[in-house]
C-alpha cells in the first residue's frame, strides 16, 4: 500500500456515502418525489421518575422494612409462614417478593449444606458425642 503525503486522502473515501446516495438517492431527490423532507423524531422531556410516581406494587421498600421483615421471618413458625406467602402471592409489592424469595433460597440452600454436612460425617464415622470436650 503506497504512502500518502500528509493532507491528501485516497480518492474512495467517500465511496461509501456515495454508495449509499446511490442506493436510497440524496434529500433534494426525496422531496421532488414525495413532497416533503423526512420527519425525524424529535426527543421530549420526560420528568424524572419518584417513588411516588410508581404504583404501589412497584415502589422501593426502606430500610426500615427490610429490617421487619428480617425479623418477621426470623419468627420461627410465624417467619416460615409469611415468607411462604410472601414468596408466591402474586399481589403485594415485587420487592417484597423478591426479599422473601431470597430468605426462601438462602434457607432451601442452608438445609442442602446441612444435609451435606451430616451425610459427610456419618460417611467418615464422626460421632456427636465423641466431640466433647471431657
Amino acid at each position: 500500500m503506497e504512502k500518502m503525503p500528509r493532507g491528501q486522502y485516497y480518492q474512495n473515501r467517500y465511496s461509501n456515502d456515495a454508495q449509499y446516495s446511490q442506493q436510497y438517492g440524496n434529500p433534494q431527490q426525496y422531496s421532488q418525489q414525495y413532497g416533503a423532507q423526512p420527519q425525524y423524531t424529535q426527543n421530549y422531556y420526560q420528568p424524572p421518575i419518584t417513588a411516588e410516581s410508581l404504583p404501589e406494587n412497584l415502589r422501593p421498600l426502606s430500610p426500615w422494612a427490610y429490617i421487619g421483615y428480617g425479623i418477621l421471618m426470623g419468627i420461627p413458625l410465624v417467619g416460615f409462614i409469611c415468607m411462604l406467602v410472601f414468596s408466591f402471592s402474586s399481589t403485594g409489592n415485587v420487592n417484597r417478593r423478591n426479599y422473601a424469595r431470597s430468605v426462601l433460597y438462602m434457607m432451601i440452600i442452608g438445609v442442602v449444606l446441612a444435609i451435606f454436612a451430616a451425610i459427610l460425617m456419618a460417611a467418615l464415622g464422626v460421632n456427636i458425642n465423641n466431640l466433647r470436650y471431657n
